[in-house]
């Protein structure tokens, strides 16, 4: 088989994410690393979305590493915000009054902004060198210089959830390469939204 041919290179990258997603998943076990592995997962993806290739395990491991201490400390305030945003929703959707509806209506708003900064950080911590505090300020502020994408980009993550809420099969597509492959769609959007910034340090 000719190893320059359209069929070897998609098997190839194939192999690759299918790998990439098994690494990924291993890294996420003990759940409070979520945060560094999603950010060396969105490091090797957008190099791959820029065509900048390199070697994938290695690349994400070395990521990981570099970007432990950060992204974990984001994880963990977005993990405890997170938290309270539930249960707020949980409390209020259960009072039957105007008011609860008003705050719940507040509160959904609130989660929807934090969906968006937990989106937005890892992909920026994996691009730009910062610090904790401006890269969180940012994932709230670079959403909105390019809000089509944006846009796309959560209509995207909508269907994802569509898709696992409604298709059982698609839980396995998850463990196999689900990570990888939605990740990497993310990227793409990811390159075209951090371009204006990939100049300078992205701060507020």
């Amino acid at each position: 088989m000719n190893i320059n041919s359209p069929v070897f290179q998609f098997i190839d990258n194939l192999v690759d994410f299918i790998v990439l997603n098994l690494v990924f998943l291993i890294t996420c076990l003990p759940l409070f690393t979520i945060g560094a592995a999603l950010t060396a997962m969105y490091d090797v993806t957008m190099r791959e979305a820029r065509e900048e290739g390199g070697y994938i395990v290695k690349g994400y491991l070395n990521s990981f590493k570099k970007n432990f201490k950060q992204a974990t400390i984001a994880f963990i305030i977005h993990f405890i915000i997170g938290a309270l945003l539930i249960f707020n929703l949980i409390f209020w959707k259960a009072l039957n009054t105007t008011t609860a509806s008003i705050v719940l209506g507040i509160v959904a708003a609130m989660t929807i902004i934090w969906f968006i900064s937990f989106l937005f950080t890892y992909s920026l911590i994996a691009r730009f060198d910062n610090t904790i505090k401006h890269t969180l300020k940012n994932s709230l502020l670079v959403p909105f210089v390019n809000l089509k994408k944006t846009i796309l980009l959560l209509a995207f993550q909508a269907i994802v959830f569509y898709l696992l809420y409604t298709i059982p099969e698609a839980k396995i597509f998850m463990v196999v390469l689900g990570f990888s492959f939605i990740l990497y769609c993310n990227s793409i959007l990811f390159v075209k939204i951090f371009k204006p910034f990939e100049t300078k340090t992205v701060e507020a």
